[in-house]
């Protein structure tokens, strides 16, 4: 699951990195959010898996399971909680905006989210 996940975030990055060289060519903002928002998604969950984060949020309430790597009261957990909720809302909004230039404000405000999310994260599993 590490090799996926990691595969997942270097696509991700390369996703992001053309769209920042293309931004000003670019007409279809919103299928780029819905991309990156699925692609994003997909690697937070892969992530969860990953680090038995599941096995910290029954944890909470069930003494005798011993939690992931991440507590599901952490720091780490929280900024997670809210890149996700950030990359949502800014699918869900995006549903409703037309403009190309607010679907494109979105599109790099989830990406700046994931950015720091998959930081926060990966810093901390590897401990920096």
């Amino acid at each position: 699951m590490a090799t996926i996940t990691t595969l997942g975030i270097l696509l991700l990055i390369v996703i992001v990195a053309w769209h920042v060289a293309k931004r000003d060519v670019i007409k279809r903002w919103g299928l780029s959010m819905v991309i990156i928002g699925v692609l994003g998604l997909a690697v937070c969950f892969g992530a969860v898996f990953r680090d038995d984060y599941i096995d910290s949020v029954v944890a909470t309430t069930d003494p005798s399971v011993s939690p992931g790597l991440f507590a599901a009261d952490s720091p780490v957990s929280y900024v997670g909680y809210a890149g996700g909720a950030v990359t949502i809302l800014a699918l869900i909004a995006g549903a409703f905006l037309r403009k190309p230039e607010q679907r494109r404000v979105l599109f790099f405000v989830m990406a700046a989210a994931m950015f720091v999310k998959v930081v926060v994260v990966e810093g901390a599993r590897l401990g920096v």
